[in-house]
């Protein structure tokens, strides 16, 4: 079924590559100069479910990656029975093309495409998603200097469903991961393996691995022969930090690379910025030549020239044996073989699974009939992109050691520092704000929450208008502590008696106890002990152990006095009620009334009140 020229918003202008599954075209969008690339499933979307679903997978994958070395997913949508999403459009080549253009990258040059490819799949781990198939022809390079890994097609999205069963391999031969290879598990650090592989294609001019017969089996013997060969065998200009991070990423174990995305892009960071030459990366941002100097126009390279491939399929070794019989290429087990030639100024593509394809194949379609419905990705639906990357000249360690001084210096300065006079009579009136010193237990528990605060204040203070009421407030707070220590001895048994060292501190414990006794008999006790202690204030200090006593007595005997007010009070209406009962029941039951008028004698015949209730 041929394609329309429009494909709802999107107009085509040429085709860019072809393979089993869909066709990646030159668009631009209705009513702007903007340019897209386009990929569209080549069959019909109710024809080929397994087809779309990964089609649709891919567009669900590019929805959850914002970031700017990550090819921008535009929208996406279905016209004429075909599905299709529009994605940014590149202008520069693949790091593929470069290679076989033979362009000799400085190793500058390698740490930078090296820095922003690691930037990239930092942003997609730290998603959830692993590319699976970093290589040259996926890395592309604008001609601003800007690096955008492109080509999510057959991205693993860990911790969800796979869409390949576990023994499926997939991937591109020289650029594969031991794991991979071997149909193991797939984890985050296999895109690793696989940057390591590209920076040392692109410093070597040879994969770390290189296989004769492109085939599995090669690849695997390839392993289990050892470590690969240090790059700077063949370019002794590398630092030795460098060579160092391309052993540790190419590692046969997962387990011995580094541990993330994050660790490599700090590393490489860190090499640029500690051997880097200036101008170092000045070419990188210059028209290239070929080696015989002649200039060429930079290719227009789409977002997902690879991709457009063939749908993945499992491959076993007996398979993969006769994959040695292949052309060469890119080598991608589970996706077509792209070649690239640049002429007249444009790109023409051949794939060695099929016959060319020519832009014939697009047919015109009505120009006037309506768009269809386009879905185009508003920016917040995408996941953003807010962890900034460190400046180069800041190192993490400076930063927590600079973070830590300046904590310290400061814990410092506010350990010296005294606090003000208005700041620690705020904090004193805020503890006590909202209680009463009628309810004793509340205030006494604020006083001695505050008790710091106010000895640092008449310490530091001892002249602020303030001071007395913080020294009357203090008092109270030693006046408590008194009564407490005092009420307890009284607790104690009467026949152990604990010396107290004084004398007017003994006679309030033994009005105390008898207090507790018989109320009447500690009215008169504590009148008695007022008696002999009680003195002209003026001559004593206020907050002395003395004049303390003396208060507490006053008080107790307020409290005394008080209690035995209310209790006349309560029996004086006791007895009145009971007489006025039995004088009721005297007609009817004459003893009755008799036995009460008898009990209210025995047990109130003796207050001072007595006579008015029971007469003579």
């Amino acid at each position: 079924m041929p394609i329309p020229e429009v494909l709802g918003p999107f107009r085509l202008v040429r085709l860019l590559g072809q393979g089993g599954m869909g066709a990646v075209y030159e668009a631009v969008q209705s009513g702007t100069p903007d340019l897209v690339a386009l990929k569209v499933l080549l069959s019909p979307a109710d024809e080929d479910s397994v087809r779309r679903e990964r089609f649709e997978a891919e567009i669900d994958t590019l929805k959850r990656l914002r970031h700017p070395n990550i090819v921008r997913l535009i929208g996406f949508g279905e016209a004429e029975g075909f599905r299709y999403f529009a994605m940014e459009y590149v202008d520069g080549a693949s790091l593929e093309t470069r290679l076989r253009r033979k362009h000799r990258f400085t190793w500058e040059e390698a740490v930078h495409i090296g820095v922003n490819t690691a930037r990239a799949l930092r942003h997609a781990h730290d998603r959830g998603i692993i590319h699976r198939d970093i290589k040259p022809a996926n890395i592309l390079l604008s001609v601003k200097g800007e690096i955008k890994v492109s080509d999510y097609g057959i991205a693993h999205l860990f911790g969800g469903q796979r869409m390949t069963a576990l023994d499926t391999v997939i991937g591109t031969l020289e650029y594969m991961s031991p794991e991979q290879a071997s149909s193991g598990p797939i984890t985050p650090k296999t895109d690793l393996f696989s940057l390591g592989a590209v920076l040392y294609a692109v410093l070597t001019k040879t994969p770390p691995f290189p296989l004769e017969k492109k085939s599995l089996p090669e690849l695997l013997n390839k392993f289990r022969e050892g470590p690969v060969e240090s790059a700077r065998l063949r370019r002794p200009d590398l630092p030795r930090d460098l060579d160092a991070l391309l052993s540790d990423l190419l590692e046969i174990s997962a387990d011995k690379r580094p541990p993330n995305a994050l660790i490599v892009q700090r590393r490489l960071e860190a090499i640029l910025e500690k051997h880097a030459a200036p101008g170092g990366l000045a070419r990188f941002f210059e028209p290239e030549e070929d080696d015989g100097g002649e200039e060429y126009d930079p290719v227009r390279a789409e977002t997902v020239l690879a991709e457009a491939a063939p749908t993945p399929s499992r491959v076993d070794l007996a398979a993969a044996d006769t994959a040695a019989d292949a052309p060469d290429g890119d080598r991608t087990i589970t996706t077509g073989v792209l070649s690239e030639k640049a002429r007249s100024g444009s790109l023409s593509l051949e794939w060695t699974e099929s016959e060319p394809v020519s832009t014939s194949d697009v047919t015109r379609a009505d120009r006037s009939a309506p768009l269809p419905e386009f879905t185009a990705v508003p920016e917040e639906e995408f996941d953003p992109y807010s962890v900034p990357d460190r400046p180069p000249y800041l190192s993490l360690r400076t930063l927590v050691f600079s973070l830590f001084l300046l904590l310290a210096g400061t814990a410092l300065v506010l350990a010296l520092r005294h606090p003000s006079a208005d700041r620690l009579y705020g904090r004193i009136e805020s503890c006590l704000e909202g209680v009463s010193p009628e309810n004793e237990s509340d205030y006494v528990n604020a006083l001695r929450q505050t008790r710091g605060d106010m000895s640092k204040f008449l310490t530091l203070y001892p002249n602020d208008p303030r001071a007395d009421r913080v020294r009357r407030l203090s008092g109270d707070l030693e006046y408590a502590a008194l009564e407490s220590r005092l009420s307890r001895l009284a607790e104690r048994s009467i026949f152990r008696r604990d010396p107290t060292g004084s004398l007017i501190e003994e006679a309030y414990i033994e009005a105390l106890r008898a207090a507790e006794r018989d109320p009447d008999e500690g009215v008169r006790k504590f009148r008695a002990f007022l008696d002999i202690f009680e003195r002209d204030e003026s001559q004593t200090s206020p907050n002395s152990v003395p004049a303390q006593c003396v208060r507490l007595a006053r008080r107790r005997l307020e409290r005394l006095e008080k209690g035995i007010g209310h209790q006349e009070d309560a029996e004086r209406d006791l007895v009145a009620e009971q007489l006025e009962y039995a004088r009721a029941l005297e007609p009817t039951d004459p003893a009755r009334a008799e036995r009460i008028r008898s009990g209210l004698r025995e047990f109130y015949g003796n207050r001072p009140w007595a006579g008015e209730l029971f007469g003579e």
